[in-house]
């Protein structure tokens, strides 16, 4: 609950797919899901642990926004394991910015209040 306090910024939550590719290891493409997202970062589900600098590939919004998933880098900032293969991975973005990234910057306009 501590936590949900300390964040600096609010959180939508979610269900959707992701890929994402570990800076180590770019070839290797991951499948993770995002549960909640919000200008500062990313919660996601993953059946291994992430570490390190990634590139997170996101499809939001309508069916024509989705058919072109915009990239960005982050960085893992904690990650607990639930069971097994299952992890939650917090994620913080680097750069997140309306030139960069018009299609989550302008999802999470639209559905989050600031």
């Amino acid at each position: 609950m501590l936590g949900i306090l300390k964040r600096k910024k609010k959180r939508l939550g979610l269900l959707t797919p992701a890929t994402v590719r570990l800076s180590e290891a770019p070839d290797r493409p991951i499948k993770v899901q995002i549960l909640n997202i919000s200008f500062g970062g990313a919660c996601l589900h993953a059946r291994q642990p992430l570490d390190g600098r990634l590139q997170v590939s996101i499809a939001l919004g309508s069916k024509s926004e989705q058919a072109d998933p915009e990239m960005i880098m982050g960085r893992v900032r904690w990650k607990r394991n639930l069971f097994g293969s299952s992890w939650l991975v917090g994620i913080s973005f680097e750069n997140l910015n309306s030139r960069l990234h018009p299609i989550i910057t302008s999802y999470l306009d639209r559905n989050i209040k600031r």
